[in-house]
């Protein structure tokens, strides 16, 4: 029976984007610490263009295999996509609209940034290159911008406090791309990967921090990613669902321990 055309795709089901797109949008929103319209609109965008981009690459995997569905499947897909893109384009216009003029040229060339990265990453989802870490990296680039549109919509300066939050976020992403992958090779290579990229990742913090970007706090907020990095990869989950449940649990600790620091 084929599904109605008004009925939307269903929502992701993937914990890890998820977790992706809510944590730099929390860090954003308490390093604000104001929620006026202009946050509420570019948050809807961020939402509205992360579900397009999960009703449009389907479609275009699909049709590149050589696999055609029922038109009613792809044209409905299709549709909701489209709908989403325009939404969120409509919900950024009126951030910037609502925008400080001293920050509306900031704020377009972030968010210019943002897209761009989000349009090589579902690209190369839809030929098939998204699990090389080159193209996760760039979409965590654009994911990780979301706290510093906030802040650049609600009238800060281009400086580098502004993209502290960023800078944790990507931090996060990075630590759950390499535990990740670590996790499914099981090899004793990526494990030393993976640790070395928790100290460099540890380092960098503490130098944002030392630069003025965090506040000197913000690099504690890492250690639960430290702790489940060197624990998951000592006593690895027994399951991708035990994982993914783990991961949650670590991605609300880092939200949390991320949000006191900002907001201190």
């Amino acid at each position: 029976m084929s599904i109605p055309l008004w009925k939307p795709p269903k929502l992701p089901r993937e914990h890890g984007a998820w977790a992706m797109l809510t944590l730099p949008l929390v860090l954003g929103v308490v390093g604000t610490g104001v929620l006026r319209t202009t946050t509420w609109a570019l948050v809807v965008s961020c939402v509205l263009a992360f579900l397009a981009h999960f009703a449009l690459v389907p479609v275009g995997q699909r049709r590149l295999a050589g696999r055609v569905p029922a038109r009613s499947w792809w044209v409905r897909r299709g549709a909701w996509g489209v709908i989403y893109l325009l939404a969120a384009l409509g919900a950024f216009v009126l951030t910037v609209t609502l925008t400080p003029e001293a920050s509306v040229r900031s704020l377009l060339v972030v968010a210019a940034t943002a897209v761009a990265c989000a349009t090589v990453f579902g690209v190369s989802s839809v030929i098939g290159s998204n699990r090389r870490a080159w193209s996760e990296l760039i979409g965590m680039v654009g994911l990780s911008l979301s706290p510093a549109l906030i802040a650049l919509a609600d009238g800060a300066a281009p400086t580098g406090p502004t993209f502290g939050p960023s800078v944790l976020s990507f931090a996060y992403f990075v630590s759950s791309l390499s535990f990740v992958r670590a996790y499914g090779a099981a090899s004793k290579r990526t494990t030393v990967v993976a640790l070395a990229i928790h100290v460099v990742l540890m380092v960098g913090l503490l130098i944002v921090a030392a630069a003025g970007w965090l506040a000197p706090l913000a690099p504690i907020a890492f250690l639960p990613l430290l702790i489940r990095t060197v624990w998951g990869l000592a006593r690895p989950p027994a399951s991708l669902r035990a994982l993914g449940l783990r991961e949650v649990a670590v991605a609300v600790s880092y939200a949390i321990l991320a949000s006191i620091a900002i907001s201190i």
